[in-house]
């Protein structure tokens, strides 16, 4: 428009008579328009929803962190529990070839002390470690 009068309408009366606001001449000026609380707050509802999207992004972090440690933990009390169950059968296997070694070591005694022969156990360095009874009473120890 090149003239220096400018249509101007009022909101409340438009809307009183039903008009539409796309049906007024183009760049004419409303008057008594409510306030858009969207294009006046534009600024502060776009840091909003950019602190929401950061926000969201560190809590699937987190989630992401808390389910690996949780998958981490269960790992670790299995393997816990696999030792615990090695350990006491590494116990009980020990013991029970003690007990083994214990029998046969008795037994061994028991031939070599009623062997009709004079017999001397020695170790790898020339030391005595047994001496059978028929030695002791030739040699005349205890």
């Amino acid at each position: 428009m090149d003239s220096a009068n400018r249509f101007m309408f009022d909101f409340i009366a438009l809307e009183k008579w039903g008009i539409h606001l796309k049906l007024l001449p183009k760049d004419s000026e409303i008057i008594n328009r409510p306030d858009n609380s969207f294009s006046k707050n534009k600024r502060l509802l776009e840091q909003f929803s950019i602190l929401i999207l950061f926000l969201s992004i560190i809590i699937l972090i987190l989630m992401i962190n808390t389910m690996k440690r949780r998958k981490l933990h269960n790992q670790l009390v299995e393997s816990h529990n696999k030792l615990t169950r090695l350990d006491d059968s590494l116990e009980e296997t020990v013991s029970s070839r003690t007990e083994e070694l214990d029998k046969e070591r008795v037994f061994m005694s028991t031939i070599l002390d009623n062997e009709e022969a004079m017999v001397i156990v020695v170790n790898e360095f020339g030391k005595i470690k047994k001496i059978n009874n028929l030695q002791r009473r030739c040699l005349g120890t205890r």
